[in-house]
């Protein structure tokens, strides 16, 4: 949703207001349409700014939020930090009337000499964009590039000089009648105000907490981060779902298989009474009818017969049935089981694709379905880039305990198998597919509210989240085991203890780690 006049205006106050006087001391470019700017001042606060150049979330304000940046930063990115790095903020302007911001910083030279330059962000249109432009006028660069081909009549290439787009004609209380208000309002509060309104559908006054760009981030910047993470993982999340149908049809038809083999019994005896009533059966009869000395009742039972069969043959093919049959429920219970515990991993997997936050923990995960080859390799004989290894979540509790948190199943076989040691306590939601928390107690008594809080986390980073109260088990490291040729984070375990906590959110010590 494009950012009106008025909410532009509002983040212009506030902006003009904390960044004026900062220094560009970062440049990012984590998106194709996104810049981050990292601003520090003598006070050595730090600031982050993002600027949003997509067609469907075009916006700047400032952000608290982390961004995972390409390996290789792009060329516009380079451009920027080239020209912006340590160059100071002087000033932020909305021109009249305009979806527009403009950022006058100054820089010195290759020659130490003083350049201004401004850093131009139009929100509007088909093409949002990000404009560089020097102390003459002329463009930089820009993030788009607009040649002739794609508009006759405004173009925006490197060389040429930069012309604001036409004065729109406005009308109504949002119209911008100085650089500075709105008209009809005349005091910065009663803008912030108005902006609180037309934020409404995004926000709410609580989370707006007197600041536009808190307001923009958490409608925005949490939400694309989430939809950007939703979207690149939905190759995986189709690969593990096309698994799991996969293997319930298999489960399915295995567990028809078993129940067919319930008649084993029924086979063998046709075999004892055909053996016993020999003399009754002459080769070419298609059904014997003899006493069922299995009755308890003295019923007669009807056996049908193959006539092209000896009585022998006959009696030995319902033993072959039934010795079919009996073999068949070991070898159907054993893939029941392998089926059970294969889908259990693959939905321990969609589990924590559902709750990944970065690029980094979606990496992990393909590579892990990569080592158990749900995944395949792309290219023969290609050495494969060793990727940073992403270390467990820590946090501490309100006592002061280190609690780790598995974000991924090889993370928490790492995590509880070479990490901790046997005397640490182990902690995970019941019955639920969730993560490995540990707390490290080496053996000591834990702490009512260290142990409750450990639990509180479990339970987030769960299946479990969002269910109000639910079981989490706890027992010492020493009491987990792994299973004999299992996948990635399946685990059984003994001699636990259970807590019921809250699984909506994290308790307060693990928000402000």
């Amino acid at each position: 949703m494009p950012l009106d006049l008025s909410t532009i205006n509002a983040v212009r106050e506030e902006l003009a207001e904390r960044v004026c006087g900062l220094r560009v001391d970062k440049v990012h470019q984590p998106q194709r349409d996104m810049i981050i700017l990292t601003m520090r001042g003598k006070s050595k606060e730090t600031l982050k700014l993002l600027i949003s150049a997509g067609i469907t979330d075009m916006r700047v304000h400032l952000t608290e939020h982390d961004f995972d940046n390409p390996a290789a930063p792009p060329m516009f990115c380079m451009l920027l930090r080239k020209h912006l790095i340590g160059a100071k903020i002087e000033a932020v302007t909305q021109p009249p009337s305009e979806r527009m911001l403009e950022f006058t910083l100054t820089a010195s030279s290759a020659m130490g000499e003083k350049a201004e330059k401004r850093l131009v962000i139009e929100l509007f249109g088909r093409i949002p964009n990000i404009i560089l432009i020097d102390n003459e006028g002329l463009i930089i660069d820009c993030l788009r590039r607009v040649g002739g081909d794609m508009s006759s009549e405004r173009l925006l290439l490197p060389g040429l000089r930069y012309h604001p787009p036409k004065p729109r004609e406005v009308s109504g209380v949002c119209e911008v009648s100085d650089m500075c208000g709105v008209s009809g309002v005349s005091k910065p509060r009663e803008v912030a105000d108005m902006c609180e309104v037309v934020t409404a559908e995004i926000t709410t006054p609580r989370t707006y907490d007197g600041s536009i760009s808190k307001a923009l981030d958490i409608a925005y910047t949490l939400k694309t981060k989430e939809e950007n993470m939703h979207r690149r993982s939905r190759e995986l999340r189709k690969t593990m779902k096309t698994a799991q149908k996969r293997i319930t049809r298999r489960l399915s038809a295995q567990t028809t298989e078993l129940s067919e083999t319930e008649s084993r019994e029924y086979a063998r005896e046709c075999g004892d009474i055909i053996l016993a009533n020999l003399h009754l059966v002459k080769k070419g009869d298609e059904i014997l009818t003899a006493d069922d000395f299995y009755s308890n009742s003295g019923k007669k039972r009807e056996i049908k017969l193959d006539p092209l069969l000896t009585p022998q043959k006959n009696a030995a093919k319902y033993y072959k049935t039934y010795t079919k049959a009996r073999n068949a429920i070991c070898h159907l219970t054993e893939q029941i089981n392998e089926g059970e515990r294969e889908r259990e991993y693959v939905e321990s997997v969609l589990e924590q694709l559902a709750r990944v936050e970065n690029d980094s923990e979606l990496e992990e995960i393909r590579e892990e379905l990569l080592l158990t080859k749900y995944l395949k390799a792309k290219g023969k004989g290609a050495k494969a880039a060793r990727k940073p290894e992403i270390k467990p979540l820590t946090l501490k509790s309100s006592s002061g305990a280190v609690i780790l948190v598995g974000k991924n199943n090889v993370q928490n076989d790492k995590l509880t198998f070479k990490t901790a040691s046997k005397s640490d306590t182990w902690l995970h939601v019941q019955k639920i597919h969730g993560a490995h928390v540990i707390i490290r107690s080496e053996g000591r008594a834990v702490d009512e509210v260290t142990l409750r809080e450990a639990a509180a986390i479990a339970a987030y980073y769960s299946a479990a989240r969002g269910s109000g109260k639910v079981p989490v088990d706890y027992t010492f490291v020493k009491y987990v085991k792994k299973l004999p040729d299992s996948r990635p984070g399946m685990v059984t375990y003994s001699e636990f203890k259970t807590v019921f906590v809250n699984a909506d959110s994290l308790p307060k010590m693990a928000e402000n780690q």
